[in-house]
């Protein structure tokens, strides 16, 4: 009996309370979607959707070990910009979180290695000889008169793949890098480049104790993961009306291309130890420099151990012509810049840096990872492309098909140009910035000239921009409820 007038006296009391009126912003509506309710957009909703939605995702890129505060600003504003940059950065990060993984039982100076902290002294094409110096793993072609030869400085695979840091005058006078125990300047003639994952770096006396300082990239981790949870919300939002009157260049489809580039990024943090220093390990070079202009180095934490059961080539000089004994037995020989005697049969090819004994391992594909810090042309850049292509085109690609079926909706001509325009230059010359398949002129390899460089193709990206903030506004400010 006490249900029966429970259950009649709630209704009565329910009906007996005030009902309020929400009083909504004119222009309201609810698009025709059940539990939609969108109130109008203002020009904070389009910054707050900016700053949320791409500029965070630009803050997670990875930086690499030594990099200077320009070239990290310079990266921001080109993942802003190009997302597929940002991808390729990350990837590069994740293949040497392999690398790292694959020497956790080594030593700091190997686990440094693998990660691009360790940086060399190599040739270039501007050395000359230095009388009384030693080298091995000299290469000598076209023996049939050694009474005089041509030579060339060549430089190995692992340093043609980009690996050359500080390679000419022209990157030299503004990318400094943070190095530990050297000047940025080194004489004519030489310049740094990176240890590659693979080399076998011993310490003085072997001290296996020596400790290099490195960090997880927290901050870039919670970013991440906060910006992938935040911009999976937003495309989750995508859903529905804004993708019927929108199509697949709805604004919310739009963030894609930089919850690719946060997943992979996070996962390069993961894996990848974070060096604020590029720290310099000694080799047969490094002697030969010092030996010519004196003590250069201070500070170094290891050194390469040189493969020594090869040809090697002993300089003498007499009067200003240079002479060679190969293993001590043949010669003098008297060598002649190869521009300049074009009729000398014999030729020898000195090395940028001397071979030296490395770790085998199965995956020495990855040992061609392109530098962070300097463009080139890379043996295995056809592995680098396709890698960051299929990642940072197909996943945004499986992304807007999957909610939007590759309709157009209602879109206008132009929301789509713009919109498809900046995806494609997105792609286009965000590979190019990320990987650098090119050889940059000298004239472009400037603090400014890079700037240029990313400006002359920056205007679909403004444009992408400026139709998303109009979209915004147009749509306005949606909750489902």
């Amino acid at each position: 009996m006490a249900a029966f007038l429970l259950s009649l006296f709630l209704p009565l009391t329910a009906s007996a309370l005030p009902v309020e009126n929400i009083q909504l912003p004119p222009g309201t509506t609810d698009h025709g979607v059940p539990y939609l309710l969108c109130t109008p957009s203002t020009w904070f909703t389009v910054v707050t959707f900016f700053l949320s939605n791409y500029v965070s995702h630009a803050a997670t890129v990875q930086t690499y070990p030594g990099e200077p505060v320009f070239d990290q600003t310079l990266s921001f504003f080109t993942s802003l910009l190009f997302p597929a940059s940002g991808v390729a950065r990350g990837l590069n990060s994740v293949a040497r979180g392999l690398l790292v993984l694959a020497n956790r039982g080594g030593s700091d100076l190997q686990k440094a290695a693998a990660a691009g902290a360790l940086c060399m002294v190599v040739r270039t094409d501007k050395w000359t000889p230095v009388a009384g110096h030693t080298m091995h793993a000299v290469k000598v072609s076209g023996e049939s008169d050694l009474s005089e030869a041509t030579w060339n400085v060549y430089v190995p695979d692992w340093i043609r793949s980009s690996r050359t840091v500080l390679a000419d005058a022209a990157v030299t006078a503004w990318r400094k890098l943070h190095l530990r125990g050297a000047s940025q300047q080194l004489p004519e003639g030489y310049a740094f480049a990176f240890v590659p994952p693979t080399a076998v770096v011993s310490t003085p006396g072997n001290d296996q104790n020596v400790q290099l300082a490195y960090s997880l990239n927290n901050a870039k981790i919670i970013l991440s993961i906060f910006q992938t949870v935040s911009s999976s919300y937003a495309l989750y939002r995508a859903r529905g009306d804004q993708i019927e009157r929108y199509g697949y260049v709805a604004f919310s489809l739009t963030v894609a291309p930089y919850v690719v580039m946060s997943l992979v990024n996070l996962l390069g943090s993961l894996l990848t130890p974070t060096y604020t220093t590029v720290y310099i390990v000694r080799s047969e070079v490094t002697d030969e420099l010092e030996s010519r202009y004196g003590r250069w180095f201070d500070g170094t934490v290891g050194m390469l151990s040189t493969v020594t059961d090869h040809q090697k080539l002993t300089f003498t000089s007499v009067g200003d012509k240079h002479l060679v004994e190969i293993n001590g037995g043949r010669g003098p020989i008297v060598l002649a810049p190869e521009c300049c005697s074009p009729g000398t049969t014999a030729h020898i090819s000195i090395p940028a840096c001397a071979e030296f004994h490395r770790t085998p391992w199965r995956f020495s594909f990855l040992e061609n990872i392109p530098s962070p810090l300097q463009g080139g042309v890379a043996d295995n850049a056809l592995i680098n492309l396709v890698a960051t292509f299929v990642v940072s085109v197909g996943g945004p690609l499986a992304i807007i098909g999957g909610l939007s079926g590759f309709k157009s909706g209602g879109s206008t001509l132009a929301q789509r140009v713009w919109i498809t325009t900046w995806m494609v230059f997105g792609w286009v010359y965000g590979l190019g910035f990320g990987i650098r398949m090119y050889d940059v002129p000298s004239t472009w390899r400037t603090r400014w000239g890079e700037v240029a460089m990313r400006a002359l193709v920056a205007a679909p990206a403004i444009g992408g921009f400026v139709v998303v903030a109009q979209m915004i506004l147009d749509y306005g400010n949606c909750i489902f409820f």
